[in-house]
């Protein structure tokens, strides 16, 4: 059977932190912010569940050049998370007749757990995946080798949608179908092309 691999920032989960770090770094690009912050040695060891919440926001603030403190960073971060975005729900529901709902994340012991909405999140999915509990993150390869062994499928049975296009294409790799879609909304359109989505 089908498993549809939802990622969940800008994707089914709304994210403010991305536009707050384009207005203190004066950087305009999404794709460029995104991708700094997805190959940040500091953001890459937080994710993946090795060292403590205070000592990354010490590292961002001197990475990022920041105009405030750890404490004002950290404060504003737990906030990033916005909660589900509207029509998530349905989306996800009418997916499970055809396919099975997994869901895998770069997330943190700050938003995995405090973020808005969390506990209807994870009641959404038959598995969710957080990269800073399996030790794991996307883009690296290990990642999805692990994603793909637990959910116990062929990488061709795996359906991977993410805002990403460097997950993206580390998925392809492997030979999952993965596709970069960004909202609820572009979700729908790629499941619905894809036969996923039951009306």
């Amino acid at each position: 059977m089908t498993i549809v691999l939802f990622d969940l920032g800008n994707v089914l989960v709304e994210v403010a932190g991305f536009k707050r770090l384009a207005g203190w770094l004066g950087e305009a690009d999404d794709d460029a912010i995104t991708e700094r912050w997805l190959l940040s040695p500091a953001v890459r060891k937080f994710e993946r569940g090795q060292c403590p919440a205070k000592a990354f926001g010490a590292a961002i603030v001197a990475e990022y050049d920041l105009p405030m403190s750890v404490e004002a960073f950290l404060a504003d971060f737990a906030q990033w998370g916005q909660g589900l975005s509207p029509g998530t729900a349905a989306l996800v529901e009418s997916v499970k007749p055809r396919a099975r709902a997994a869901c895998f994340s770069n997330s943190n012991e700050i938003h995995w757990h405090t973020q808005k909405d969390h506990r209807e999140i994870k009641a959404l999915f038959e598995t969710a995946f957080s990269s800073h509990e399996i030790g794991k993150v996307k883009p690296d390869l290990e990642a999805f080798e692990h994603v793909v062994t637990s959910l116990g499928a062929a990488p061709e049975e795996i359906v991977f949608l993410d805002d990403s296009r460097r997950n993206v294409a580390a998925a392809r790799t492997l030979g999952i179908r993965a596709y970069r879609v960004r909202g609820v909304t572009e979700a729908r359109n790629k499941l619905t092309e894809l036969d996923l989505v039951t009306p």
